[in-house]
């Protein structure tokens, strides 16, 4: 029975894609934009935790930290319109399901949404989405040449980290102190 289930998931989850390298594609993609956050919560919890002490302390970090947000975010753009396409509707669908399973929970048993600190997300999925459908990279409208969208996914991504860096932005809870 599990081979079976294991199957059928598996058909659904190939289905959208006309290739398994079009899934590594989404696979890798999906990765970027998780280490993406990486640098964003580094800097945020040298903003809010300046006098934590850390086992390990990285020199130069306020500057390594929104560069490495600019190559995760080179990675994401690099992969297209058509994988990024998917990525960001299954990022909306996470976000409509976050929903629903607020709705239907207790009203006492709701953790807080704390929505200002998601305020930066909003512009970022966008803007990486905007970039990655007017670029030159499969399926992209290569209505902004090669090396100008370069210049211009660098300059976004340096905006955003700053944008995200406002107090309040991203909060830095209970599980990292």
């Amino acid at each position: 029975m599990a081979i079976v289930l294991s199957f059928i998931v598996g058909l659904i989850v190939f289905f959208p894609f006309p290739s398994w390298i079009k899934l590594v594609g989404l696979i890798v993609s999906a990765n970027a934009l998780v280490y993406a956050f990486a640098p964003l919560v580094f800097g945020a919890l040298r903003a809010q935790e300046p006098d934590r002490e850390r086992p390990f302390k990285l020199s130069g970090g306020s500057i390594l930290a929104p560069l490495g947000f600019v190559a995760a975010n080179y990675i994401v753009y690099f992969t297209g319109w058509v994988t990024n396409s998917k990525l960001f509707l299954l990022v909306l669908l996470g976000f409509v399901v976050l929903g629903i399973s607020y709705a239907i929970q207790p009203v006492d048993q709701r953790p807080p949404l704390e929505w200002k600190a998601t305020g930066w997300m909003w512009p970022y999925f966008g803007g990486m989405a905007l970039l990655s459908y007017l670029g030159s990279f499969e399926g992209g409208k290569k209505a902004i040449p090669f090396g100008l969208d370069l210049v211009l996914v660098a300059v976004f991504s340096v905006i955003i980290y700053f944008f995200a860096m406002r107090p309040g932005s991203i909060l830095i809870g209970p599980v990292c102190t």
